[in-house]
């Protein structure tokens, strides 16, 4: 990533993430970016900057700072971000058979948008050079795709960070991607409700429970809303941060504090940070590498060692 390029996915990540308008002060607090020269040079790269965002189709807004004479400047994610899709669950499932025997980058990106809105800007890199994939050990979306054609209920056994693996018994109503991840939505008959089911958290055999057309399918069927994390899912963390990597952790809301980690070898700073998403935000600290150290709520902790474990089987031998 060339360092404009890098410095433009900053500047608008900086101004999706703020509440209210940042003035040019904030922004180069924040980004880091607009400081190494006088004031006149930087403002100037920042207009080029701010113009070239807009000519990309960012929503760059320019608004009156209260009680200031500056003005501030803001990106809506109402107007950045995709609306909602209005396909049917038969409509989902053969546009993710499309996608899983497609090798094109550009149509998991153009699926991940559809089937989840369009990705946030912290998917991007922002600045660690470590990449880390993860590849999904999960039962193949074909196979389950097949099922909800055919409407057949099936059972699996399904694990969380919080119990252990327990028999589902499902009527698989959609399959979705969402941030990376994919899901399947139908109806538990033993919970008597509607539920949402990462993939990567099946193990064992998917088994048939009917024969074909076992059920009737939901004649309207909202995935977003199913694959919305529950209110418990949003937690505050808490660790140890890397100084390197400070300003993307504060342009997120984070509270960066001047104690040191007990384990690091070099000056590292404490952090907390609010409303974590357990499912959009845990790739986004994963892509900070070593240089970020979770030490709590027990839960994301558990769910990053559970990537990085993935991680480490899945290109066990590839070095």
């Amino acid at each position: 990533m060339s360092q404009k390029t890098e410095r433009l996915v900053n500047l608008t990540i900086a101004l999706l993430e703020t509440r209210l308008p940042l003035s040019f002060t904030q922004i180069q607090q924040k980004t880091g970016y607009y400081a190494d020269q006088d004031h006149d040079a930087a403002r100037r790269m920042f207009e080029r900057d701010k113009d070239d965002l807009r000519r990309m189709g960012v929503p760059v807004d320019t608004q009156p700072i209260p009680y200031s004479e500056d003005v501030g400047y803001i990106v809506s994610r109402k107007q950045y971000e995709l609306a909602d899709p209005l396909f049917s669950s038969e409509e989902m499932a053969a546009l993710a058979l499309a996608q899983q025997y497609s090798t094109s980058a550009d149509v998991s990106l153009a699926f991940a948008k559809i089937a989840a809105r369009a990705p946030d800007p912290d998917r991007a890199n922002l600045a660690p050079t470590l990449d880390l994939r993860v590849t999904d050990s999960l039962y193949p979306p074909d196979v389950l795709a097949q099922a909800i054609i055919e409407r057949v209920t099936v059972s699996f056994f399904y694990d969380t960070p919080r119990s252990e693996p327990a028999v589902r018994t499902v009527n698989p109503y959609a399959l979705a991607r969402r941030r990376g991840r994919w899901y399947l939505v139908g109806y538990d008959r033993d919970r008597d409700g509607l539920r949402a089911y990462r993939l990567d958290r099946i193990s064992g055999d998917v088994t048939h429970v009917t024969g074909k057309k076992a059920f009737d399918p939901p004649e309207k069927l909202d995935l977003i809303h199913e694959l919305l994390p529950p209110p418990d899912e949003h937690v505050q963390i808490s660790g140890h941060i890397s100084p390197t990597f400070v300003a993307q952790m504060t342009a997120r809301g984070a509270v960066i504090t001047g104690e040191h980690a007990e384990q690091a070898t070099d000056s590292w700073l404490s952090f907390t940070l609010d409303n974590v998403d357990m499912v959009r935000d845990v790739p986004w600290l994963l892509e900070f590498g070593d240089q970020v150290k979770v030490t709590s709520p027990p839960q994301v902790v558990a769910e990053i060692t559970q990537a990085l474990d993935l991680l480490a089987t899945n290109h066990r031998g590839a070095l």
